[in-house]
């Protein structure tokens, strides 16, 4: 017999997939970004996926203070931008303030 993989979950009718299903996807240490710590704040772990960064952003952008992002979580913000949403954080936000026009 082959490996049983455990059934997906299912939300409001449709599959869930894991975030984090890349395994060639890298991690990223929250303490080296102080906003995405911020809006963090309730997890455990110490590091996340790439992709669960970038969804963070976009979920809690009301929360990210972008006149005091440091450079490297502008930085960050922009490179998950270009990709996991196509160069757009897709969330509330004007011109001025996205990381990538800094």
């Amino acid at each position: 017999m082959g490996k049983r993989t455990p059934a997906k979950r299912v939300q409001n009718g449709r599959k869930r997939v894991p975030i984090s299903a890349s395994k060639n996807e890298s991690m990223i240490e929250l303490c080296n970004y102080p906003q995405l710590a911020d809006i963090a704040w309730n997890r455990t772990q110490t590091r996340i996926p790439e992709s669960e960064a970038f969804a963070l952003y976009e979920r809690n952008w009301r929360f990210i203070d972008s006149a005091h992002l440091i450079r490297r979580e502008r930085n960050l913000i922009g490179r998950l931008a270009k990709n996991f949403g196509n160069g757009i954080i897709h969330a509330n936000i004007s011109s001025s303030s996205s990381p990538a026009n800094r």
